[in-house]
């Protein structure tokens, strides 16, 4: 497997393990008043995707939900 071949398997096993409307509707519960994210919301969403906490933040700044670091 090549390297591009491995960014879009990479792609497609996130869209697949944490959809995006599903990651909204999630999110949604995850807000504080002012819209932003609660602390602990990337290790809860993690637990209940059953990914990586990594893999989460990630998908979560792919999304626009986060800002990058």
């Amino acid at each position: 497997m090549d390297a591009n071949e491995e960014i879009e398997a990479n792609e497609f096993a996130r869209c697949l393990l944490m959809p995006a409307s599903f990651l909204e509707r999630d999110i949604g519960k995850h807000r504080t008043y002012h819209g932003q994210l609660i602390e602990d919301s990337v290790q809860v969403l993690a637990v209940r995707y059953k990914v990586s906490e990594s893999m989460m933040r990630y998908r979560l700044i792919e999304l626009g939900y986060l800002s990058p670091l």
